[in-house]
């Protein structure tokens, strides 16, 4: 067990990580921490003044090490190592973009979900270049508002396909008002 003192934010509802007998998890009160699996034992302890993004972040398993963490409206790429962040990888450690999902990494592209509206944009996982997006809606949809990717998103790497969920056009609960098929909504 692993207590930390504080309940600054609430509602966290992502899973741990786990690598080479470290576990990486994010609290609360936004907190992000490794932890040694064996002692207990905090390796480091970052405290962000945003809320760590409710639903994932991502450990890239490679030479480096990092972990992708969406905070607010940006991802940081973070050693997990150090608990240090990148100032190399986009702007000053960051992208700009407002996401609840653990991002997706294939190859060298970092892709995330934005929420609204509904696109899948991928970076560069070391430079954080932006390397391209894939809009979740086509072009003529019959709604203005909503159909935003809500929730985490999925990865085929062997088809290399990404999977993702939307959510209700506006207004969500009567659709009256927006006729039709909302076609990439609620889908």
């Amino acid at each position: 067990t692993y207590k930390d003192k504080g309940t600054k934010f609430s509602g966290i509802q992502l899973n741990p990580i786990y690598k080479d007998n470290v576990i990486y998890i994010a609290t609360g009160n936004g907190k992000l921490i490794a932890i040694n699996s064996r002692s207990g034992e905090k390796i480091w302890s970052i405290q962000s003044i945003k809320r760590i993004a409710t639903r994932g972040i991502v450990l890239d398993d490679d030479n480096e090490l990092s972990l992708f963490v969406p905070i607010e409206e940006k991802v940081f790429k973070i050693s997990a190592k150090t608990g240090l962040v990148d100032k190399n990888f986009g702007i000053n450690g960051f992208v700009n973009i407002k996401t609840r999902s653990a991002p997706i990494i294939n190859k060298n592209n970092l892709c995330v979900a934005q929420m609204a509206p509904a696109i899948i944009k991928c970076f560069n996982k070391i430079t954080g270049k932006f390397e391209f997006k894939v809009d979740a809606h086509p072009k003529n949809k019959k709604f203005n508002r909503g159909g935003t990717i809500w929730g985490n998103i999925a990865f085929d790497k062997n088809k290399e396909i990404i999977y993702l969920v939307t959510g209700n056009p506006r207004p969500a609960m009567v659709g009256i008002n927006r006729p039709g098929s909302n076609n990439n909504a609620n889908s």
